[in-house]
């Protein structure tokens, strides 16, 4: 027993050991300790008549909206129980009269609302029991999601929560509580094909007033309802027995009370009562039939949709102000059609969608053919297609739109069919060249004497560059499935994120997804042109689709790209231009690898002098070590977080733990990571930019795709570095970041050939700077490259293992075993990541400089100073310079910048 309130053995804790005097006195307490509870009870239920909601009855039950498999039409009566689908226990729970999902199954779902309330200052309170992915909130102005001022919270599996939401912000709004099972929620909806909850009350409380809480009278009352009080402990047990014996009782006559079904559970879920099918043989037929029957129960198929509330009359804002709300306006439909308002008892959409389509309302069919005729024309018949009021423009031709309208109609509200009528017409097939009398006599073409000329929306851009380039998967998408930004198939199965969107996409006006758009925004900028020059997605495209023309003759390709990609033959002054441009492309590149050839010599010949100066010094100090203790690795680089995962998940610098997820392991001093297993630590306590990652692994198999090994990131994974393997290039190792964004390949970097055999060392640094530099058991992996550098702020990122970014999904997972990892918050020299693969070769340069002689410094200071303008310079001229590029690919790249790529003529 327990001193929670809802324990019904804790006056036996707290009387059975007591001699006759004190357990009089302690009797006396408790006693009053109820008596106190019962008046605080109906006290409080009292004072909050007006908003307090008990789900036990039918009448306040009959209120709230409902939907799903789970809820009835009628409230749960006083020992209503629910049963364990596994396991040796029977009963799973015992409740008071309210509302539950679970009666029959925890497959069943359900979405509860209240009727809409005022808010006011105070407290809001609502007692549920449920598992954790059910999902507790309020809703104002149907806003779906949780925020800063849109509390959301979960239940309690085991007992009764009251949880609390302060509404005082909300003062003066309208708005319900809704409470819903897992995969039930509006938007942020789990995948949990068990969920369940229940709820008994719900109350709204001024500040003034006291919280409603676990009241003791509400299970202990029948211990003190008795003419004859105990004495002793042996009265007490008598007591007990009997208050047990009439619980039982009246569950079986059907007559118990909440604190009855309250006393059953708190005995079983403390072992008192039998409950289990050894304690209870007769029940283990029934128990096995019903968990049978319940396994094959399906959880429901679920879709977006929306549920009918209670009607209500919405308030005319004066000047638009929300704040100031006037005169209740009727539900009804555009005045000029028809002025009869809406039934009171009747939600309206039926009478809604009604009015949208009755033969005396001529809009929507005009609005939807003004929309189809504006996506295939360029601009609409009225150019304003969000707006056929006072503010938008008038029809170019009114009669036209009504001839289409009615034709609309007259043929089934088709799309199809006025799509094929519009597309055979002389109008649509007219060319965009205008006459020398339109562009004087009609500029804006509202005649439409020849076609609007007009740019590709922003997806029609991304997809031509996909099936050009042959990238393109036409395949079907898997149900239920979006595509993430790397994707290379048709952008309408792409995933929106409305703060997380395509940067390509949006560059091209496609809209922000916060509302309809019925007509783009046609923008003319800079930051397009650049696009299409230096997009990676734009540099890929153009590469594979150099590769798909790599033999023939030279005019004979030049032809079919330009067939390929601009829908025509060129002309032989542009098969001239391309030959001449392709020509100095090919002299310019090989200048500038001249140019990078002698640097990197001269750098070479200053890393020999520099050498020569330093290894005679470091080979004396490594010997001296040898032959003594010396600074050990971890003293020398001081990383700021490391893991040897022999001894155990938490790193040996801070203690920051790592935390098993889907099945992560700890075996053999490795974390095991397969079939979606990963780790994911606590918070990062400091700030990381400049960095270096480092780790131990082995692979599963060198098949795999995509999988992160060590990985910083944001706490939402949607900003992340990572060490990944095989993403862009099979068996390659590379840097990960969201959306590609610090992601270049090392360029001649060789595929992985043993890790699938043995453990291999991966470090990948990111410099101040920029540079990402990537080194494979102590050597340098392929070429460095630049880009940005991400700051991750303290107690606002984590670290991940067998993930290459939260929300751990299939395609994100490695399967492998990690030994060891590290990160530091500098970017760590070759010499130091060679340390790391060889601890015994460790030596630190303030080691080496306090044994270099005044001359010696000098010298390698200025050699030095040297060598790293060098790289500076060879940096810049390296990021022009792409290795094993196609001589087709600048005239690929050309191509796509041509408007005649991304306009529509």
């Amino acid at each position: 027993p327990s001193d929670e309130a809802l324990d019904f053995l804790m006056p036996w804790k707290k009387l059975n050991t007591l001699k006759a005097q004190e357990f009089s006195k302690e009797w006396q307490r408790l006693k009053k300790q109820v008596e106190e509870s019962k008046n605080r009870l109906v006290s409080c239920r009292h004072n909050s008549s007006k908003s307090y909601w008990n789900l036990g009855f039918q009448e306040t039950y009959a209120k709230w909206k409902k939907s799903g498999t789970g809820l009835n039409e009628h409230s749960s009566k006083a020992g209503q129980f629910s049963l364990n689908f596994k396991g040796e226990e029977i009963i799973h729970n015992i409740m008071p009269a309210g509302v539950y999902t679970h009666l029959f199954s925890t497959k069943q779902n359900g979405t509860l609302s209240s009727p809409r309330f005022k808010f006011e200052k105070g407290n809001l309170w609502i007692r549920v029991i449920g598992d954790k992915g059910t999902t507790v909130r309020y809703s104002v102005w149907n806003y779906p999601r949780r925020g800063t001022v849109y509390q959301k919270s979960s239940p309690e599996p085991k007992v009764e929560k009251w949880i609390r939401f302060k509404t005082d912000y909300w003062a003066g709004e309208t708005g319900y509580l809704e409470v819903t099972t897992n995969r039930d929620h509006p938007v942020e909806a789990g995948n949990a094909e068990r969920s369940w909850f229940g709820v008994t009350e719900a109350l709204y409380v001024p500040h003034d007033e006291p919280a409603p809480r676990d009241e003791v009278s509400e299970i202990l009352s029948p211990l003190f309802t008795t003419s004859l009080p105990a004495t002793n402990t042996q009265d007490l047990a008598i007591l007990y027995v009997r208050v047990i014996k009439d619980a039982i009782k009246a569950w079986e006559d059907n007559s118990i009370t909440d604190t009855q079904a309250r006393i059953l559970n708190s005995l079983i879920k403390q072992g008192i009562l039998p409950n289990s099918q050894k304690e209870v043989p007769s029940c283990k037929n029934f128990i096995s039939k019903y968990r049978k029957i319940e396994s094959l129960i399906k959880a429901p198929r679920l879709a977006p949709g929306l549920l009918d509330g209670e009607p209500f009359e919405q308030a005319l804002f004066e000047r638009g102000n929300h704040k100031k709300p006037t005169h209740k306006v009727p539900r009804r439909f555009l005045e000029a059609i028809d002025p009869t308002p809406y039934p009171r008892d009747s939600i309206g959409r039926l009478e809604f969608a009604k009015d949208l389509l009755r033969k005396d309302n001529p809009f929507t069919s005009r609005v939807i053919v003004n929309r189809i005729w504006h996506h295939l024309f360029g601009h609409g018949i009225v150019r304003t297609p969000d707006n056929f009021g006072r503010l938008g423009e008038k029809p170019t031709h009114p009669e036209l739109l009504d001839f289409l309208a009615t034709k609309f109609r007259g043929d089934g509200w088709s799309i199809k069919s006025m799509i094929k009528f519009l597309v055979t017409t002389k109008a649509f097939r007219a060319s965009s060249k205008p006459s020398a009398k339109a562009q004087q006599s009609d500029p804006n073409n509202l005649l439409l004497s020849h076609a609007n000329l007009r740019r590709l929306e922003a997806e029609a851009i991304h997809d031509s560059m996909l099936l050009v380039s042959g990238r393109i998967k036409l395949d079907r998408v898997a149900e239920g499935i979006s595509e993430p930004s790397n994707s290379v198939r048709r952008s309408v199965y792409r995933q929106v994120k409305r703060n997380s969107l395509d940067p390509f996409l949006s560059v091209f006006d496609a809209p922000v997804p916060s509302s309809t758009k019925g007509r783009r925004d046609i923008t003319n900028v800079p930051a397009q042109s650049l696009t299409l020059m230096n997009d990676p997605l734009v540099i890929r495209a153009a590469r594979e689709f150099a590769n798909l023309h790599r033999s023939g003759d030279l005019k004979d390709k030049i032809t079919v790209m330009f067939r390929n990609s601009l829908g025509r033959n060129p002309t032989q002054n542009e098969i001239k231009q391309s030959i001449d441009y392709l020509t100095v492309s090919e002299q310019e590149s090989a200048k500038q690898k001249n140019i990078i050839l002698r640097l990197n010599e001269q750098k070479l010949n200053l890393s020999k002098e520099i050498s020569r100066i330093i290894d005679p010094v470091r080979e004396k100090l490594i010997e001296s070590k040898k032959s003594s203790k010396g600074p050990t690795m971890k003293d020398s680089l001081d990383p700021v977080l490391q893991w040897n995962f022999e001894s155990g998940l938490k790193d040996q610098i801070l203690g920051l733990k790592a935390n098993l997820k889907n099945g992560a392991t700890l075996e053999n001093g490795r974390l095991i990571l397969r079939k979606g297993g990963h780790a994911v630590t606590d918070t990062l306590p400091v700030a990381v930019a400049e960095k270096t990652l480092s780790t131990w692994v082995e692979l599963d198999s060198l098949g795999q795709r995509a999988g992160g090994v060590i990985t910083i990131q944001s706490s939402s994974g949607s900003v992340f570095d990572s060490i990944v393997f095989g993403e862009k290039e099979t068996r390659k190792w590379m840097s990960g970041s969201n959306g590609f964004s610090r992601t270049k390949p090392f360029h001649s970097a060789p595929p992985e050939n043993i890790a699938h055999n043995e453990l291999v060392h991966i470090a990948i640094t990111y410099s101040r700077n920029g540079k990402i530099t990537g080194y494979r058991n102590g050597k340098m992996y392929g070429k460095p490259y630049t880009t940005s550098l991400y700051k991750y702020q303290k107690n606002k990122s984590v670290l991940t293992f067998g993930v290459r970014h939260l929300p751990a999904s299939p395609q994100r997972m490695l399967h492998g075993s990690i030994s060891k990892a590290s990160v530091y918050d500098r970017a760590l020299t070759e010499s130091e990541i060679n340390t790391i693969f060889h601890p015994d070769s460790y030596v630190t340069f303030k080691d080496v400089e306090k044994s270099l002689s005044i001359e010696e410094m000098n010298l390698y200071t200025k050699l030095t100073t040297q060598r790293n303008s060098l790289e500076k310079r060879l940096l810049r001229l390296e990021a022009n310079i792409v290795a094993d590029k196609p001589k087709l690919q600048d005239l690929a790249l050309a191509l796509f910048n041509m408007k005649e790529f991304i306009y529509l003529k």
